[in-house]
């Protein structure tokens, strides 16, 4: 399909010096954006366009039998677009294969609060610096119904093109919270919200929250652990102890209309194990 948009051919380009700058974690943070890459991402952005702030694509794009209506039904909700050459826009990308397609999407962590005033559960993740397992477990939280997700401690970026991907459009749908302080400090915030201690998905004999510690893991992620909830009953209550990363389910009681908190934990569980990264 002939499209009579300029190709972009310089590097120098400021629009694509621009985008070369959201690279970086700090760059990206500052603008409030993430960087979508691939027509899979694409395609459940559509209904989210006004979060779009532009998109790139090139001739790789238009090989694809959707990609010039993807392109298409993005000109028609506004979102800004621009052709680059093929080469140049691999250079840009972060994937070895980004299909000639490139969005940049607003995307900014929420407040504490905003997460905490519902009545449905949260995914807290502590540690987990893989980005591709960020982004399936926020896909994950999507699928299990979870008010949000909780990013303590040193996680991976969540707005980083591997973490978008792993997401598959679950990042711009589900609001994440970036938790810089003391781990301590998101427990009792998390516990005063009348939010409940869940298990992680994983089975194992003995239990972390308990003092216990020992590898855990999460249909195939890294090491899982406890969410702080209610009152501690033994050491090692609250957030899980420093590791390679630790996931766990904070739970509204039953109260709250969310049913029984074995129900809950065993829907978490499923989903977990039924998103497991996949090679991108």
């Amino acid at each position: 399909m002939a499209d009579a948009e300029p190709t972009l051919t310089r590097a120098a380009n400021p629009r694509l010096r621009w985008l070369k700058s959201l690279s970086g974690t700090r760059e990206r943070r500052r603008e409030g954006v993430a960087v979508a890459e691939g027509l899979k991402v694409l395609r459940e952005l559509v209904p989210l366009a006004d979060r779009v702030v532009r998109l790139f694509w090139s001739e790789a794009c238009a090989r694809h039998p959707d990609g010039m209506a993807l392109v298409a039904a993005f000109r028609e909700r506004g979102v800004p677009t621009n052709r680059v050459a093929p080469a140049l826009l691999e250079r840009l990308a972060d994937t070895r294969q980004p299909q000639g397609a490139i969005a940049v999407v607003r995307s900014a962590p929420v407040s504490l609060d905003a997460v905490l005033g519902g009545t449905r559960d949260l995914l807290v993740l502590e540690g987990v610096q893989d980005p591709g397992n960020v982004g399936t477990l926020v896909r994950t939280a999507e699928a299990a119904g979870a008010a949000g997700v909780v990013l303590a401690g040193a996680c991976a970026d969540p707005t980083g093109p591997k973490c978008v991907r792993a997401a598959a459009g679950s990042l711009f749908r589900v609001p994440y919270v970036v938790w810089p302080e003391a781990p301590e400090g998101l427990a009792e915030r998390i516990r005063s919200a009348g939010h409940a201690r869940g298990r992680s998905a994983a089975r194992r004999a003995g239990g972390l929250g308990a003092g216990g510690g020992g590898d855990r893991r999460i249909g195939g992620l890294p090491a899982a652990g406890l969410v702080p909830g209610r009152p501690p009953h033994g050491p090692g209550s609250g957030l899980p102890q420093r590791g390679r990363g630790r996931v766990g389910a904070a739970l509204r009681p039953p109260a709250a209309g969310l049913g029984a908190p074995g129900a809950q934990q065993a829907s978490m569980q499923r989903n977990t194990d039924s998103s497991r990264p996949r090679p991108q």
